[in-house]
């Protein structure tokens, strides 16, 4: 087995050797055989490195996303089925993404203020990723951008910006769950191919999320009118 260190397997698969060093200190490579102090790779560590960056520039994955899909992987599933659902999720939702930005960059880009900006960092809006010591951040909190000056133009207060923020994130990780024991567990138990299983998890997902998108509509609705009833009713002028 070929073995080389770490400048050529960085040239060969296309990262920095700080990017290598960082993949294993996360536990998304195998350290490398030591030989003295000088650490040696295989093919296997350019595999690992070409197929992280295959999820990461064209899949759009997230690191910990990626760590649990490669391990996954290891251990015998199918890599197209586990990507399936992640690709509705993470796929770019605009057509005119300009890449990551800064923050001053999401700010001109956005067209907002920096209080505007301020106000969305602490509503919880914005989802910048970390690179190396800075954040960058990318379309999606552009729009959020935009959403969020809607937000103060309202005249709407930041700690229900807040309240929403909190609410979808326990609501979210909840529907993941309900994923894997609705949809993805039962087909660990039937006999089907992996294309049957991307048939069944795209198809599941799609459902699943319609399926809470009506609830979303028609709840809000709902209990927005009693809220409205409740508050009329409250009323010193209300009407016995």
């Amino acid at each position: 087995m070929d073995e080389m260190r770490i400048d050529e397997l960085a040239q060969r698969a296309g990262v920095p050797s700080r990017t290598i060093r960082y993949y294993t200190q996360q536990g998304l490579l195998a350290p490398p055989k030591l030989r003295g102090r000088v650490g040696f790779y295989t093919e296997a560590h350019l595999d690992r490195l070409k197929l992280i960056r295959e999820l990461r520039e064209k899949r759009f994955l997230p690191l910990s996303v990626i760590r649990q899909v490669v391990h996954r992987f290891e251990s015998g599933e199918d890599l197209e089925t586990m990507l399936t659902p992640l690709d509705i999720i993470f796929a770019p939702q605009w057509d005119d993404s300009p890449g990551e930005l800064t923050r001053a960059e999401l700010a001109s880009e956005a067209g907002v203020t920096e209080e505007v900006v301020v106000a969305a960092e602490e509503m919880g809006f914005l989802f910048p990723v970390r690179r190396g010591r800075e954040l960058r951040y990318t379309a999606d909190d552009m729009h959020m951008l935009e959403v969020a000056n809607q937000w103060l133009n309202l005249g709407l207060p930041t700690e229900l910006g807040r309240l929403y923020r909190r609410s979808l994130e326990q609501i979210s990780k909840l529907q993941v769950q309900a994923f894997q024991d609705s949809i993805v567990a039962p087909l660990a138990g039937r006999d089907v191919s992996p294309e049957q299983a991307r048939e069944a998890l795209v198809r599941g997902f799609k459902d699943m999320a319609r399926t809470f998108d009506r609830l979303v509509n028609l709840l809000h609705r709902k209990l927005l009118q009693k809220a409205v009833e409740s508050y009329a009713a409250s009323r010193p002028d209300a009407e016995d």
